[in-house]
């Protein structure tokens, strides 16, 4: 969290507080990535945007653009529930919801271009090949950005190699996207089928 803090990456509450317990927003970790990997600025002219619920003038207007432009994140499409279409049919970007492990390993490793990991076999018990985000999260566990819980808790049973479930639906905290960011900034990791590599 000091790194972040000291390169302008993060920033806390107005009381001098981080939090670093509380749930993570998707508008807050596209904040943390789009600074972390120091990516560019890119907004639509005109007054134009890409997401029904992220207009010009939002306090993470640019940085939910830039992520959009870049193809990090790609939102909801509108007609669903409280969520209805404009004359554009602009997307739904759902800034306030929490943001879930899957979508932080989807998002970290498109910020930072790395390519996906596709093994026959996954690290996890509940991330089966083929899923959404399947490649993303082998992808951030053969870097050692993200890890998982150990199997045989509470309806997560250990399989014969006992791997660990990494809980993609989970809410990330401030904490641990603090630590995935700094991790993905200061990789020193190659992927390969054995794993990290110096």
């Amino acid at each position: 969290m000091t790194y972040l803090y000291c390169h302008g990456v993060i920033s806390g509450y107005g009381d001098g507080t981080f939090r670093p317990a509380a749930t993570t927003t998707r508008a807050q970790f596209v904040k943390f990535v789009v600074r972390g990997f120091a990516l560019p600025i890119q907004t639509p002219p005109g007054g134009q945007y890409t997401f029904t619920d992220v207009p010009p003038g939002d306090p993470q207007f640019a940085v939910i653009e830039t992520a959009a432009a870049l193809g990090i994140v790609g939102g909801y499409g509108c007609g669903g529930a409280g969520e209805p279409c404009d004359a554009q049919q602009r997307r739904y970007f759902r800034p306030q919801a929490a943001v879930s492990r899957g979508q932080v390993a989807k998002i970290d490793v498109l910020a930072a271009g790395w390519p996906r990991q596709n093994p026959p076999s996954g690290t996890f018990a509940d991330v089966a090949p083929g899923t959404a985000f399947y490649q993303y999260v082998e992808s951030v566990a053969c870097r050692g950005i993200m890890s998982g819980y150990a199997c045989g808790g509470a309806g997560e049973p250990c399989d014969g190699s006992h791997r660990p479930y990494f809980r993609a639906g989970n809410n990330a905290t401030r904490g641990q996207l603090a630590k995935i960011v700094y991790l993905s900034l200061r990789a020193s990791y190659a992927c390969s089928a054995a794993g990290p590599q110096p």
